[in-house]
């Protein structure tokens, strides 16, 4: 099988990536930076750096792939919505 995985470089995404290699699929990884690049050299794995929400990146990871697994985390952001009126702290 040839599978799309995005967020492979987080805990999740980083057991989805091994055990897809390691029943011998053939993997498309996209990740946001070279930072963030899995530690894993293997034929059977192409990394994509891009944004993996972005159409451009998505339509160059999944031309030709089966399944498309997403383990993305939630945005990191410091201006993260906020409800008025309800304080994180207790």
């Amino acid at each position: 099988m040839r599978l799309v995985a995005l967020g492979a470089n987080g805990r999740t995404g980083a057991l989805v990536l091994q055990d897809a290699l390691a029943a011998g699929d053939w993997v498309t990884a996209v990740v946001r930076s070279e930072a963030k690049r899995p530690q894993i050299d293997h034929s059977r794995l192409r990394v994509i750096v891009g944004d993996p929400c972005a159409s451009q990146a998505l339509g160059e990871a999944c031309a030709g792939q089966d399944p498309v697994i997403s383990t993305l985390g939630g945005a990191k952001r410091q201006d993260a919505a906020v409800t008025p009126g309800v304080s994180a702290a207790r």
